[in-house]
């Protein structure tokens, strides 16, 4: 089966911003979210893939909402050198 398929039945089963979020924390290094969505997710590439694809999987509301948080996030990171 093809990566993308799989993204694709792990999405089904468990929607589009679940696998946004699950792939988030995999680009952040904790990849068991993402596994325990049943995407056995093995570097960046593929969390990366997954996240791309739930995102355009997700209704605009739950882009409205992951673009909020997105924004929240980088408005209060720490930018001190």
């Amino acid at each position: 089966m093809t990566r993308d398929r799989l993204i694709s039945n792990a999405i089904a089963k468990h929607g589009a911003a679940a696998m946004h979020a699950a792939a988030q924390r995999a680009l952040e290094g904790d990849y068991a979210p993402i596994r325990a969505l049943g995407f056995d997710a093995q570097s960046l590439g593929d969390a990366f893939a997954a996240q791309l694809l739930a995102h355009k999987r997700m209704t605009p509301g739950e882009q409205a909402l992951e673009k909020i948080h997105a924004e929240h996030a980088y408005n209060t990171m720490d930018r001190k050198p």
